[in-house]
């Protein structure tokens, strides 16, 4: 057999490709399990595993490979994949010499297509690549890389999930969690194929997966250590390949860290358990005392746990990923608590999604809490006050006329040195120019309902509700 001819650094460095990289962790977990094998043998020990114990289906990484080519059966696919590497190894493939595109590394470069590289392009559609090639070109040590990725991802509903991160230890912590689960499950002779995530969704995934990160004894994450998630949710198979990126910022990591603290937690699952949706139990509402959800069905009650529910789409947690405002959420949360008269918390939480996500100053939060702490003094004047605010207030002209004339009750009423809001204060903190808008007056009612709801002040809120139910196709 030839020399075989590979670089041990290009197989491993980071390259900030989310698939060479998690190439590059199968490859050193392989080697930590069976250190005695080299290169060709983990080549055929993972062949044996997509051949053998998944029935050669990896179609959604590679289209028409020596593995998924519908001409070769049975052990025919192992062989001829397995003499494809050996060449490669030994240089009999053709190549040319130049700098690979993910490396970065002046090497030999080989060709790739969709049948050895994720998502890569077919040597036929020559305008896809660089300078007209045929084919990405490559060092030898990708082309290995790719071939390894199906240990290190997810089938994540119809399409496949592989994770990247800006921090190398969230990157290893998901791929060798995938890869111990398979291999735990090929032990078990129970592993048919790639592994199949609980969730359907990515936004459920990705929060899961950070709520692992910040849970882990294994992963120590520094708090000012930055931390950014990317989920590449994709597939290679057939006429349509795919892909679409769901990014975890490293500001909603951040902001995700603090409400998951002790101090927090309670609240912060309690409001966001209470946005699960499915579309075959819709109808079900969460009851925050069982932590469960309950939906009444020909005049009896189903009870769904968390295990069951956790699964559903969440409102909260796919407009977090895709940068939508919350606080609306927020508001229709409060309201809700307010009419049940349920004892409530949540100021704090907005405090720090407005702090960390929406560059809110926290003196203008604290000046909202105090202008409701005015307006709650007198239980008299306290109803015709706040349904104003809710129902006569739809823009910001009518919000600062209303903060006006409370200015000027304040003053009527207390006869102060000072103002409730200065001029400094309404103009800077309030009302900067180009910010906050009628987030003002969201922010005020939450801070109204739940000191009304501490304060153990029933009032009648006249019309109706103006927050609806959003639609949303639910999973």
């Amino acid at each position: 057999m030839a020399t075989l001819d590979y670089n041990l650094e290009y197989l491993t460095q980071r390259t900030g490709d989310p698939f060479a990289d998690t190439g590059a962790h199968i490859f050193q977990l392989l080697q930590e399990k069976s250190p005695d094998k080299n290169i060709l043998q983990l080549i055929e020990e993972v062949t044996d595993i997509y051949v053998r114990n998944w029935g050669g289906s990896i179609n959604a990484f590679f289209l028409n490979s020596k593995i998924t080519q519908p001409a070769f059966v049975g052990e025919r696919k192992k062989e001829e994949s397995m003499a494809y590497f050996r060449r490669l190894l030994s240089n009999e493939e053709p190549f040319e010499q130049g700098y690979c595109r993910i490396l970065g590394q002046a090497t030999r470069l080989f060709s790739t297509g969709r049948d050895n590289h994720i998502l890569a392009g077919s040597g036929t559609f020559i305008n896809f690549h660089h300078g007209f090639q045929e084919g990405l070109k490559v060092a030898k040590e990708v082309i290995i890389r790719m071939f390894f990725v199906p240990l290190g991802a997810l089938q994540l509903g119809k399409n496949i999930a592989v994770l990247g991160s800006n921090n190398e230890k969230v990157e290893q912590l998901f791929v060798q969690e995938i890869f111990t689960s398979n291999i735990r499950e090929l032990s078990q002779l129970q592993g048919k194929g790639v592994l199949k995530s609980e969730f359907t969704n990515p936004a459920n995934a990705l929060f899961d997966f950070a709520s692992k990160c910040i849970g882990s004894v294994q992963v120590v994450i520094e708090d000012d250590e930055p931390v950014e998630i990317h989920l590449y949710h994709f597939t290679n198979f057939g006429a349509s390949p795919e892909i679409n990126l769901y990014c975890f910022s490293e500001r909603l990591f951040a902001f995700y860290r603090k409400v998951m603290k002790i101090s927090y937690r309670n609240t912060w699952q309690n409001f966001v358990r209470d946005f699960y949706r499915n579309s075959k139990n819709r109808g079900a509402t969460y009851n925050s005392t069982t932590e469960q959800y309950e939906l009444e069905v020909k005049k009896e009650t189903q009870h769904f746990g968390f295990n069951e529910y956790r699964i559903w789409f969440n409102i909260i947690y796919t407009k977090l990923l895709q940068g939508q405002n919350i606080l609306k959420d927020f508001l229709k949360w409060s309201a809700n608590k307010y009419h049940q008269q349920e004892a409530f918390n949540i100021w704090p939480i907005v405090e720090l999604y407005q702090t960390q996500l929406h560059n809110m100053k926290k003196t203008t939060l604290a000046k909202i809490r105090q202008i409701a702490d005015y307006l709650i003094e007198d239980e008299d004047k306290i109803k015709r006050r706040l349904n104003r605010l809710r129902l006569e207030v739809a823009n910001v002209s009518q919000l600062k006329r209303f903060l006006i004339q409370t200015i000027g009750d304040h003053y009527q009423e207390k006869k102060p040195a000072r103002p409730l809001i200065t001029l400094e204060e309404f103009v800077e903190e309030l009302f900067p120019e180009g910010a906050y808008g009628l987030e003002i007056k969201d922010l005020l009612l939450i801070a109204l309902y739940e000191k009304l709801c501490d304060k153990n002040i029933p009032v009648d809120l006249e019309g109706e509700e103006e927050l609806k139910e959003e639609e949303q196709q639910f999973n």
